[in-house]
């Protein structure tokens, strides 16, 4: 700007910069920008940081910030909150990350071209560009960075609770399968050494056999992952290697599967792996079991019913993850869990989406 020029109101600059920023997300194939216009949400987090760092250095306009930040340093409450939600959501926020930066450079430019004096002594006009790069920096720098650490800690605590979880689950397992088969089994042999009946022994030989294929179960149940595979063949994989345990199971798919966020498979996949070992495990008398995907445009509906006794859903059964582990499950990942069960059989109803509920521009600005 030279000297005597007349600064543009900041509506004007701020309009001018997101001209600029549309164009430079778009080139670099960001999910922010599409069809010449930024997302909503994003925008507004945008608009907020311009305004902030103009009314800052330039405060003679009259505009006040109205957007506040998402979340803030010094804040370890915020943080935690705004952490697991975006977790939650899955909202990797290296996108956002990479968008601070464009700002950056797109609105930099602008701004020292129209509020920097070139005629001014060149002490000045550095010290006015320098001005203008650290609020702009502190604008962006207060709201990305500590969004993205939020990010890391949700995710920490996800995986720590996962391993916890999953601790519990074999522990139960150890306890309720393990230990009291082997009691059993001892129970049996020491009645045959005291009465001298070699029925015991057999009937200890029987539980003992049936302990360690359920040791075997379980390290078997253990090593399945979803990983780089479809959700579909993790299951038909499952369902195939372990088709020896009655009922005999039954598996169809309809539609076109996609790859699932890494996360969301995982978590469905155990659901459904969960389900499967429910039927085995308390269907008794059930004679079919049939598991399904029905893959639609934005989820994919996993169906396991079978033709057992039923059982009454609000009456929670000890060992495994349960029924609650298995919602708490479903909610992580945003997808619906319905269970219906009668004396005819039980239905389980699995809809998970398969597209990203809120972008990761959405999960920055709502923290």
């Amino acid at each position: 700007m030279s000297d005597g020029a007349t600064r543009p109101p900041h509506r004007e600059t701020i309009d001018r910069i997101i001209a600029d920023l549309v164009t430079a997300l778009e080139e670099r194939g960001s999910s922010h920008a599409s069809g010449g216009a930024l997302d909503p949400i994003f925008e507004q987090q945008a608009r907020s940081i311009l305004t902030e760092s103009l009314v800052l250095t330039h405060p003679d306009d009259g505009t006040r910030v109205t957007s506040p930040v998402a979340v803030d340093y010094s804040s370890p409450a915020d943080l935690d909150r705004v952490g697991r939600l975006r977790a939650t959501q899955n909202a990797d926020p290296a996108e956002n990350l990479m968008a601070a930066e464009v700002i950056y450079f797109v609105a930099l430019p602008v701004l020292v071209e129209l509020y920097v004096d070139t005629t001014a002594p060149a002490a000045d006009a550095v010290a006015l560009t320098q001005r203008i790069a650290n609020t702009l920096h502190h604008a962006l720098w207060r709201r990305f960075p500590p969004g993205a650490i939020a990010y890391v800690e949700g995710l920490r605590v996800q995986l720590a609770q996962a391993d916890q979880d999953s601790r519990k689950r074999i522990s139960r397992a150890l306890h309720d399968r393990v230990a009291h088969g082997i009691a059993a089994g001892l129970q049996r042999v020491e009645l045959s050494s005291i009465a001298g009946d070699v029925g015991h022994l057999d009937d200890a030989v029987e539980i003992l056999r049936t302990t360690l294929e359920d040791v075997q179960g379980m390290a078997f149940d253990i090593r399945q992952l979803v990983g780089a595979a479809f959700l579909d063949e993790a299951i038909k994989n499952y369902l195939d290697q372990s088709r020896s345990i009655p009922p005999a199971p039954e598996f169809t798919t309809a539609g076109t599967p996609v790859r699932l966020a890494l996360d969301v498979g995982e978590e469905t996949f155990t659901i459904v792996l969960e389900a499967i070992r429910n039927v085995r495990k308390h269907a008794r008398g059930a004679t079919r079991m049939h598991v399904s995907t029905e893959w639609l445009d934005e989820s994919v509906v996993v169906r396991v019913t079978d033709n057992g006794p039923g059982f009454d859903p609000t009456v929670r059964r000890g060992g495994s993850l349960g029924l609650v582990g298995m919602q708490e499950r479903a909610d992580a990942v945003g997808a619906t869990l319905e269970i219906d069960s009668c004396s005819a059989g039980t239905r389980i109803r699995l809809d998970v989406p398969t597209v990203p509920a809120v972008s990761g521009a959405a999960a920055a600005s709502r923290g």
